[in-house]
């Protein structure tokens, strides 16, 4: 079932090779830490093309006074991100599987700039800092999402 569904999105990779959510579920699917990253980091560099075109519709939508397209436009580029902040977040979890603390943080961090909002990913960054930095993540997720305060 496995090698099926890798070959069924290889198939879709091949017609349409922009489509990121193929790469990102050949990660998951695979849960290799080394092939997985692979894989998740093509998809955040397609997303990040994405979030540049997203990113220029906007502004030419400003420009040309078309202001009934851009809230349409800003819903795409949150939900990108969303999507973007979650691929980092799981790039970091197959680093601290790895023991490479600095490289998971590193992920972390950028899954935080893509989504301000990402609860796990200042959890799993408390884990990694210590003391007051420590604190402060913690205190971050538990703000976002109370449940955090009973893990």
């Amino acid at each position: 079932m496995k090698d099926r569904s890798l070959e069924h999105l290889k198939e879709v990779i091949k017609i349409e090779p922009t489509f990121y959510r193929a790469y990102e579920l050949i990660g998951d699917i695979l849960k290799n830490n080394t092939e997985s990253i692979s894989w998740y980091l093509q998809a955040i560099k397609i997303i990040s093309l994405e979030l540049d075109t997203i990113n220029n519709d906007i502004n030419k939508s400003i420009q040309n006074k078309h202001f009934d397209k851009i809230k349409k436009k800003q819903i795409k580029l949150i939900d990108t991100k969303l999507i973007l902040s979650d691929i980092y977040y799981k790039i970091s979890v197959l680093y601290i599987d790895e023991q490479r603390p600095k490289k998971a943080m590193e992920n972390l961090q950028n899954s935080i700039r893509s989504n301000q909002e990402n609860a796990k990913s200042y959890f799993q960054l408390s884990k990694l800092t210590k003391g007051k930095e420590s604190e402060n993540n913690l205190q971050k997720a538990i703000d976002i999402d109370p449940e955090y305060s009973i893990k």
